[in-house]
């Protein structure tokens, strides 16, 4: 996440255990692309992809290269991605 995304998300109700302390979550700030390359495989049971629309991608997010790495930390076989995205149709999304 960057500084902009973290400060939108301080200010949603739905986010306040986020930052209260109360729910075991590290946020790590940074490019994704990159960040997900110090984890160890079978490492996350849960991963949470809500990337930006195509166009406002700085890397890329959408990449096979990048689905590869959260398939190799997803811990198989009880591990679970959730993708999140707009419009499937859309250009954009």
């Amino acid at each position: 996440m960057d500084d902009a995304s973290i400060e939108m998300c301080a200010y949603n109700p739905w986010s306040q255990q986020l930052f209260d302390g109360s729910l075991p979550i590290d946020i790590l700030k940074g490019d994704a692309c990159n960040i997900i390359k110090s984890f160890s495989s079978n490492s996350l049971d849960v991963v949470i992809h809500d990337p930006p629309a195509r166009a406002l991608c700085e890397s890329d997010l959408y990449g096979l290269l990048f689905y590869s790495e959260l398939f190799r930390v997803i811990n198989k076989p009880k591990g679970c991605l959730f993708h999140y995205i707009g419009n499937p149709a859309s250009k954009e999304s």
